[in-house]
């Protein structure tokens, strides 16, 4: 009797003590959004404890309405993001993707790993011919629903897919 105790005292012990060690990120932040080209669009912010803010924007001469929503990224999402962070670190990127497209969406990206700062534009967000692509819309694609925010969060990227004020005309000439 004694030494079933200690065997399910041992069981006990080792099933207690098993490894939940994650895999930490390979940033410190990710932020992209994604503008449609037309009438809004999305950002989505990742820190370095795999906390994701996840913002849907409706934008016409400024952000008329959005919901954000705020998760915590599961282990193979973080474990993905790292591949694609560590074979970005690697690769020669362009700082703009140009294409000549008129009211083509696209990405603005800002990613923070290594004490470096990637950023980017990517036109056209339907374009999967590079990397950083791919990566724009891996990250864009991750659905959260959850833990819906009563707030409005503009992060630094969001402020590229509102437009400009019109300009003020003053005795008949444009002043900016």
């Amino acid at each position: 009797m004694k030494h079933s105790i200690q065997l399910i005292f041992l069981l006990i012990l080792i099933s207690c003590s098993e490894r939940t060690d994650k895999e930490k990120t390979h940033f410190s932040t990710i932020e992209i959004t994604e503008f449609n080209g037309w009438t809004g669009g999305i950002t989505v912010y990742i820190d370095s404890f795999g906390i994701i803010t996840k913002c849907q924007y409706h934008v016409i001469s400024k952000i008329d309405s959005a919901i954000c929503c705020l998760d915590t990224l599961d282990q193979l999402i973080i474990d993905t993001l790292n591949i694609f962070i560590d074979k970005l670190k690697i690769q020669n990127i362009d700082t703009l993707y140009e294409k000549h497209c008129q009211d083509c969406g696209g990405y603005f990206v800002k990613v923070y790993y290594d004490h470096k700062i990637l950023k980017t534009i990517i036109i056209d967000h339907n374009d999967t011919s590079s990397y950083i692509s791919k990566f724009a819309q891996y990250v864009t694609s991750i659905m959260i629903d959850k833990n819906v925010m009563d707030s409005t969060i503009v992060f630094e990227t969001t402020k590229f897919m509102i437009p400009p004020p019109p300009p003020i005309i003053k005795n008949g000439l444009e002043q900016y």
